[in-house]
């Protein structure tokens, strides 16, 4: 929670393979709002695969290839703000660890969206 302000500020992408907390990606639950006290700029630079109840590992090894692959995807695979909007743009992903999305607000939905 500390680094995401931070991060958020240098317009840095930052997916976590585990963090659950839901005051990370949204004010308040059920709102697709910009959290201010963690995304200051407005701007999503958030994203977590908690949601995928997986062992921490294969969740970092998923969370590395996700990043890898939305920079592929980019638009401008040299810039930030098109990387995350492509992170944030992942539909129906098959992975080892079975098909999922990435919802509007960051967070892995593994009904695949």
């Amino acid at each position: 929670m500390s680094s995401l302000p931070i991060t958020n500020e240098a317009r840095m992408l930052q997916l976590s393979p585990t963090a659950d907390d839901p005051g990370l990606v949204a004010p308040f639950a059920g709102s697709d709002e910009v959290p201010p006290q963690t995304q200051p700029t407005g701007r999503r630079t958030f994203a977590t695969l908690a949601p995928l109840d997986l062992e921490p590992r294969a969740l970092g090894r998923e969370a590395m290839a996700l990043v890898l692959d939305a920079i592929e995807r980019a638009e401008d695979p040299l810039d930030r703000a098109s990387v995350t909007t492509a992170l944030l743009a992942t539909e129906g992903r098959e992975s080892p660890l079975g098909s999922y999305s990435i919802d509007e607000v960051g967070v892995a939905d593994p009904t695949g969206g």
